[in-house]
Protein backbone atom coordinates (compact mmCIF):
# COMPACT_ATOMS: atom_id res chain seq x y z
CA UNK A 1 0.00 0.00 0.00
CA UNK A 2 1.59 3.36 -1.13
CA UNK A 3 2.53 5.83 1.99
CA UNK A 4 0.42 8.67 2.34
CA UNK A 5 2.87 10.79 3.56
CA UNK A 6 4.15 11.48 -0.42
CA UNK A 7 2.79 14.36 -2.11
CA UNK A 8 3.29 14.47 -5.55
CA UNK A 9 4.54 18.03 -7.07
CA UNK A 10 5.31 19.01 -10.49
CA UNK A 11 8.88 18.84 -12.11
CA UNK A 12 11.14 21.68 -10.56
CA UNK A 13 10.71 25.35 -12.08
CA UNK A 14 13.28 26.14 -14.49
CA UNK A 15 14.55 29.02 -12.93
CA UNK A 16 17.25 30.18 -15.48
CA UNK A 17 15.76 32.71 -17.62
CA UNK A 18 13.69 34.20 -14.61
CA UNK A 19 18.13 34.61 -13.30
CA UNK A 20 18.90 36.20 -16.76
CA UNK A 21 16.16 39.02 -16.77
CA UNK A 22 16.97 39.70 -12.91
CA UNK A 23 20.63 39.70 -14.02
CA UNK A 24 19.71 41.93 -16.97
CA UNK A 25 17.78 44.35 -15.33
CA UNK A 26 20.56 44.56 -12.58
CA UNK A 27 23.05 45.69 -15.08
CA UNK A 28 20.53 48.09 -16.37
CA UNK A 29 19.98 49.74 -12.94
CA UNK A 30 24.07 49.92 -12.82
CA UNK A 31 23.93 51.74 -16.07
CA UNK A 32 21.66 54.52 -14.76
CA UNK A 33 23.87 54.70 -11.42
CA UNK A 34 26.49 55.57 -13.37
CA UNK A 35 24.76 58.45 -15.91
CA UNK A 36 23.68 59.67 -12.26
CA UNK A 37 27.45 59.78 -11.67
CA UNK A 38 28.43 61.42 -14.66
CA UNK A 39 25.88 64.03 -15.01
CA UNK A 40 27.40 65.40 -11.84
CA UNK A 41 29.92 66.64 -14.60
CA UNK A 42 26.96 68.75 -15.84
CA UNK A 43 26.97 72.85 -15.30
CA UNK A 44 24.08 72.65 -11.92
CA UNK A 45 21.55 74.73 -14.10
CA UNK A 46 21.64 71.35 -16.82
CA UNK A 47 20.91 69.19 -14.29
CA UNK A 48 19.02 70.94 -12.53
CA UNK A 49 20.94 71.31 -9.05
CA UNK A 50 20.62 67.43 -7.46
CA UNK A 51 17.46 66.59 -9.53
CA UNK A 52 19.05 65.29 -12.24
CA UNK A 53 21.89 62.70 -10.53
CA UNK A 54 18.87 61.99 -7.86
CA UNK A 55 16.19 60.77 -10.79
CA UNK A 56 18.63 58.63 -12.44
CA UNK A 57 19.86 57.24 -9.23
CA UNK A 58 16.53 56.21 -7.32
CA UNK A 59 13.54 56.55 -9.49
CA UNK A 60 16.15 54.74 -12.45
CA UNK A 61 18.66 52.75 -10.53
CA UNK A 62 16.92 51.82 -7.18
CA UNK A 63 13.46 50.90 -9.03
CA UNK A 64 14.87 48.91 -12.11
CA UNK A 65 16.71 47.04 -9.83
CA UNK A 66 13.71 46.59 -7.45
CA UNK A 67 11.85 45.82 -10.73
CA UNK A 68 14.69 43.02 -11.16
CA UNK A 69 15.16 41.71 -8.35
CA UNK A 70 11.82 41.29 -6.47
CA UNK A 71 9.46 39.12 -8.67
CA UNK A 72 13.09 36.36 -8.43
CA UNK A 73 13.30 36.91 -4.84
CA UNK A 74 9.23 36.23 -4.43
CA UNK A 75 9.12 33.38 -6.22
CA UNK A 76 12.04 31.80 -4.34
CA UNK A 77 10.23 32.35 -1.36
CA UNK A 78 7.15 31.42 -1.99
CA UNK A 79 9.05 28.32 -3.65
CA UNK A 80 6.99 29.00 -6.93
CA UNK A 81 7.34 29.06 -10.47
CA UNK A 82 8.17 32.46 -11.54
CA UNK A 83 6.01 35.04 -13.26
CA UNK A 84 5.78 34.72 -17.49
CA UNK A 85 9.20 35.89 -18.47
CA UNK A 86 7.24 38.52 -21.08
CA UNK A 87 5.68 40.03 -17.95
CA UNK A 88 8.79 40.45 -15.78
CA UNK A 89 10.75 41.92 -18.72
CA UNK A 90 7.66 44.64 -19.77
CA UNK A 91 7.88 45.90 -16.04
CA UNK A 92 12.16 46.46 -16.16
CA UNK A 93 11.83 47.76 -19.55
CA UNK A 94 8.84 50.20 -18.78
CA UNK A 95 10.14 51.39 -15.50
CA UNK A 96 13.92 51.92 -16.95
CA UNK A 97 12.13 53.93 -20.15
CA UNK A 98 9.64 55.83 -18.31
CA UNK A 99 12.72 57.01 -15.66
CA UNK A 100 14.81 57.61 -18.68
CA UNK A 101 12.01 60.01 -20.48
CA UNK A 102 11.37 61.90 -16.84
CA UNK A 103 15.35 62.85 -16.58
CA UNK A 104 15.14 63.81 -20.75
CA UNK A 105 12.32 66.01 -20.38
CA UNK A 106 12.07 67.55 -17.09
CA UNK A 107 15.45 69.22 -17.83
CA UNK A 108 14.87 70.20 -21.22
CA UNK A 109 11.37 71.94 -20.37
CA UNK A 110 9.50 69.38 -22.59
CA UNK A 111 7.17 68.24 -19.60
CA UNK A 112 5.02 66.66 -22.25
CA UNK A 113 7.89 64.02 -22.25
CA UNK A 114 8.14 63.27 -18.68
CA UNK A 115 4.19 63.45 -18.33
CA UNK A 116 4.46 59.91 -21.20
CA UNK A 117 7.32 58.76 -19.50
CA UNK A 118 5.66 59.29 -16.07
CA UNK A 119 2.78 57.32 -17.51
CA UNK A 120 5.27 54.67 -18.83
CA UNK A 121 7.00 54.06 -15.18
CA UNK A 122 3.75 53.48 -13.71
CA UNK A 123 2.19 50.88 -16.31
CA UNK A 124 5.84 49.05 -15.01
CA UNK A 125 4.81 49.58 -11.28
CA UNK A 126 1.62 48.03 -12.44
CA UNK A 127 3.64 45.19 -14.47
CA UNK A 128 5.45 44.77 -11.79
CA UNK A 129 2.96 43.82 -8.90
CA UNK A 130 1.60 41.41 -11.28
CA UNK A 131 5.37 39.84 -11.45
CA UNK A 132 5.30 39.80 -8.02
CA UNK A 133 1.86 38.18 -7.39
CA UNK A 134 1.27 35.64 -9.62
CA UNK A 135 3.95 33.36 -8.41
CA UNK A 136 1.87 33.27 -5.16
CA UNK A 137 -1.12 31.69 -6.61
CA UNK A 138 0.98 28.74 -6.99
CA UNK A 139 2.90 28.49 -3.99
CA UNK A 140 4.43 25.52 -2.07
CA UNK A 141 6.01 27.48 0.66
CA UNK A 142 4.77 30.09 2.77
CA UNK A 143 4.12 33.12 1.48
CA UNK A 144 5.45 35.64 4.04
CA UNK A 145 2.66 37.43 5.23
CA UNK A 146 4.28 40.59 6.89
CA UNK A 147 7.04 40.40 3.72
CA UNK A 148 4.45 40.34 1.10
CA UNK A 149 2.55 43.13 2.74
CA UNK A 150 5.19 45.57 2.85
CA UNK A 151 6.24 44.84 -0.57
CA UNK A 152 2.42 45.69 -1.77
CA UNK A 153 2.32 48.56 0.57
CA UNK A 154 5.72 49.81 -0.95
CA UNK A 155 3.76 49.64 -4.79
CA UNK A 156 0.91 51.87 -3.65
CA UNK A 157 3.41 54.41 -1.92
CA UNK A 158 5.48 54.36 -5.01
CA UNK A 159 2.57 54.31 -7.19
CA UNK A 160 0.92 57.19 -5.38
CA UNK A 161 4.04 59.47 -5.55
CA UNK A 162 4.45 59.01 -9.04
CA UNK A 163 1.07 59.70 -10.24
CA UNK A 164 1.36 62.92 -7.97
CA UNK A 165 4.36 64.38 -9.91
CA UNK A 166 2.99 62.73 -13.40
CA UNK A 167 -0.02 64.76 -12.71
CA UNK A 168 1.88 67.93 -12.39
CA UNK A 169 4.09 67.23 -15.77
CA UNK A 170 0.24 66.92 -17.91
CA UNK A 171 -0.03 70.16 -16.27
CA UNK A 172 -3.22 69.55 -13.90
CA UNK A 173 -3.73 72.95 -12.24
CA UNK A 174 -4.27 71.78 -8.40
CA UNK A 175 -0.98 69.52 -8.10
CA UNK A 176 0.68 72.35 -10.67
CA UNK A 177 -0.40 74.93 -8.18
CA UNK A 178 0.22 73.32 -4.97
CA UNK A 179 3.38 71.46 -6.02
CA UNK A 180 5.38 73.10 -2.81
CA UNK A 181 3.58 70.97 -1.27
CA UNK A 182 3.32 67.89 -3.45
CA UNK A 183 7.45 67.72 -4.04
CA UNK A 184 7.86 66.34 -0.63
CA UNK A 185 4.86 64.26 -0.65
CA UNK A 186 6.34 62.91 -3.77
CA UNK A 187 9.97 62.37 -2.32
CA UNK A 188 8.95 60.80 0.95
CA UNK A 189 6.19 58.37 -0.93
CA UNK A 190 9.06 57.16 -3.27
CA UNK A 191 12.05 57.30 -0.91
CA UNK A 192 11.06 56.42 2.15
CA UNK A 193 7.33 54.88 1.20
CA UNK A 194 8.76 52.31 -1.78
CA UNK A 195 12.08 51.94 -1.21
CA UNK A 196 12.49 52.23 2.57
CA UNK A 197 9.72 49.25 2.64
CA UNK A 198 11.14 46.74 0.09
CA UNK A 199 14.63 47.06 1.90
CA UNK A 200 12.48 46.65 5.58
CA UNK A 201 10.67 43.53 3.97
CA UNK A 202 13.70 41.62 2.38
CA UNK A 203 15.67 41.73 5.31
CA UNK A 204 12.79 40.72 7.60
CA UNK A 205 13.54 37.18 5.48
CA UNK A 206 16.84 37.49 3.95
CA UNK A 207 19.14 38.23 7.29
CA UNK A 208 17.51 35.45 9.24
CA UNK A 209 18.53 33.38 6.35
CA UNK A 210 22.40 34.71 5.95
CA UNK A 211 22.88 34.13 9.36
CA UNK A 212 21.41 30.35 9.32
CA UNK A 213 18.76 31.60 12.03
CA UNK A 214 14.67 30.33 11.95
CA UNK A 215 12.90 33.03 10.50
CA UNK A 216 9.97 33.58 13.15
CA UNK A 217 6.97 36.37 12.78
CA UNK A 218 8.32 38.24 16.08
CA UNK A 219 6.70 41.24 17.16
CA UNK A 220 8.87 43.92 16.71
CA UNK A 221 8.38 42.37 13.26
CA UNK A 222 5.40 43.71 12.83
CA UNK A 223 5.74 46.81 14.62
CA UNK A 224 8.77 47.79 11.89
CA UNK A 225 6.70 47.23 9.23
CA UNK A 226 3.66 48.98 10.33
CA UNK A 227 5.61 51.92 11.55
CA UNK A 228 7.45 52.12 8.39
CA UNK A 229 3.68 51.46 5.78
CA UNK A 230 2.23 54.29 7.87
CA UNK A 231 5.04 56.91 8.33
CA UNK A 232 5.60 58.02 5.05
CA UNK A 233 2.03 58.20 3.83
Amino acid sequence: MPSRSLRVVGPPSDRGADREITAAGIALALGFLALAALSLALPPAARRGTWLPLHLALAGGATTAIAAARPFFVAALAAAPPAPARLRVGAIVLVALGAAAVAAGVPAGFTPFGAAGGLAFLAGVAALAGAMLLPLRRALGPSRGIVMAAYALALMDVATGTGLATLGLAGWTPVVEGWGAGRPAHAWLNLFGFVTLVIAGTMLHLYPTVVGARIARRRSAVIAGAALAAGAP
